[in-house]
């Protein structure tokens, strides 16, 4: 496909994710349709282009789930209880960079020692 394609494939598929979940992050539509590792934070969309070779394994747990639902209530309890689900999102936000300095580290290595 050619970029203008892929872009409205990636449009289409953020449409429908739209109608399925809300308020989608469009990581999934961008990562289907374009390739690579992708970072999101506050909104925004971030190559990770050392880790583009990295191939993931993604598979289907068959556990059945409502991602609308789930982010609703997840949106309500920082709501309700903000001084606990703030540090909660603040710690796996530097789990998430912990996670892609490692990954960086170990490619820039070939993955040797891990």
């Amino acid at each position: 496909l050619s970029d203008e394609d892929k872009r409205m494939v990636s449009s289409w598929a953020f449409m429908a994710e739209k109608i399925m979940h809300g308020t989608p992050s469009g990581i999934d539509n961008s990562v289907s349709t374009f390739g690579g590792v992708l970072a999101y934070r506050s909104g925004e969309l971030l190559p990770v282009s050392e880790l583009a070779h990295l191939e993931v394994l993604l598979v289907n747990t068959k556990v059945p789930r409502n991602t609308r639902e789930l982010v609703s209530a997840v949106r309500n309890k920082h709501s309700l209880l903000p001084k606990v689900i703030g540090p909660i999102f603040d710690a796996m936000e530097r789990i998430s960079q912990t996670a892609i300095a490692t990954l960086q580290s170990a490619s820039a290595n070939s993955f040797q020692d891990c």
